[in-house]
């Protein structure tokens, strides 16, 4: 929901409107309600209203009212806390100051959300996204002697992320004639390597092994190249500072999986002042290393036909 002015076009989200609607709305009930006290009081009868006051010596619950309009003049005045002037409580009337103060504490309730549904707003977590940063290419490489798929993700904002989680889907266009147009999504078990989940510092590395589970473990090398698939990265989080989701999202095709290279390191120690530096311009530099073509399938019937001629 939007509303616009006429002259600069400014939008307002439907949150801001039900929080300007709700701070009218509080001050509207405490001015329907202190007419009402007044009423009971005879502050409004005609012979003691403030103009003919000086004569009858009557005193009102609230000074300097004479009727629905400055009453809720009154209620704005304690709800914005703008001081008082003319218009003031008595202590006439305990029922009025009751309601008064009760007004205080829902007026600093209502004040309450409003700053953070603002504060919430300015934090855009849409645009926070942009601050993490995936590599330009995933890389397949061996780790612990097994195959294995991985990218690497950091975030360069001061702001951490907490409760990092990472996934990972393989996406194919069907066989069947039947279902031509349809794709097919498979989800990759991925592990994040580096860091525990909650202590996202530095920039890490989505591992993915290449086992009998794995889609890929059929795929060789050439596989990969001639290959018709696409896989999708989703990263999770929460804003440290707000408490807020985050999600980020980028995909890698078979053009852009680079076989037998690993990402270099891009920590490093600074030995002048004593203390590590993240090169985050070095976050999608890889390295070439000596890795099989075979797919991780034929890979393992090798090993084991070499375990059983030994």
């Amino acid at each position: 929901m939007y509303m616009y002015h006429s002259d600069n076009y400014r939008s307002y989200s439907l949150e801001e409107i039900q929080s300007a609607s709700t701070d009218e709305s509080n001050a509207l009930v405490a001015g329907v309600y202190y007419p009402r006290e007044t009423l009971d009081h005879d502050d409004l009868s005609e012979e003691n209203l403030p103009s003919r006051r000086n004569a009858t010596k009557w005193t009102p619950c609230i000074e300097e009212i004479y009727g629905f309009t400055s009453t809720f003049l009154f209620s704005i005045e304690v709800h914005t806390t703008v001081a008082y002037g003319h218009r003031s409580i008595t202590l006439e009337c305990p029922q009025a100051i009751l309601a008064m103060c009760l007004q205080c504490i829902v007026s600093s309730i209502v004040q309450a959300f409003m700053v953070g549904i603002l504060f919430a707003k300015l934090t855009r977590p849409k645009a926070r996204t942009h601050t993490v940063l995936f590599t330009r290419n995933a890389v397949v490489n061996q780790r612990d002697e097994q195959l294995c798929l991985s990218f690497r993700v950091g975030d360069v904002r001061k702001s951490r992320i907490v409760n990092l989680k990472a996934a990972a889907y393989l996406v194919t266009k069907c066989d069947d004639e039947i279902e031509n147009n349809m794709f097919e999504q498979i989800k990759l078990n991925v592990v994040i390597d580096g860091c525990d989940s909650i202590f996202f510092l530095w920039p890490v590395s989505v591992v993915h092994t290449i086992d009998e589970d794995s889609p890929l473990y059929g795929l060789s090398a050439a596989d990969f190249l001639c290959g018709n698939f696409e896989i999708f990265v989703v990263v999770e989080g929460t804003i440290e500072s707000t408490g807020q989701p985050i999600q980020a999202r980028s995909s890698y095709t078979e053009k852009e999986i680079m076989w037998g290279h690993r990402f270099v390191s891009m920590v490093e120690m600074d030995e002048t002042d004593k203390f590590y530096v993240v090169d985050y311009s070095k976050i999608s530099e890889t390295e070439h290393v000596d890795t099989p073509l075979c797919s991780a399938q034929e890979l393992k019937l090798f090993k084991s036909t070499t375990f059983l001629n030994e």
